[in-house]
Formats: structure tokens, C-alpha cells, sequence
């Protein structure tokens, strides 16, 4: 059973991998983007 510092490690790599991947969970059609527009 691994410890909880090799646990801690794998995560780490693995987040490291999903941030170097530059990907996304946001598709083109999602609330993020580059529109600053201010709706009233």
C-alpha cells in the first residue's frame, strides 16, 4: 500500500501534467472567454 507521501507525489505529477498540457475543461461554447463586455 503506498504511503501518503508517494500518494502526494503521484497527484502532483499528475496536476503537473494537466497544467502543462495547456487543455482545458472549457469548451468554446462555455462562460469563459475573452468578451470584457459589461451586460446591464
Amino acid at each position: 500500500m503506498p504511503t501518503n507521501d508517494e500518494i502526494k507525489q503521484v497527484v502532483k505529477e499528475k496536476y503537473g501534467e494537466i497544467a502543462d498540457s495547456n487543455s482545458s475543461c472549457c469548451g468554446p461554447a462555455s462562460c469563459c472567454g475573452t468578451n470584457n463586455k459589461v451586460i446591464d
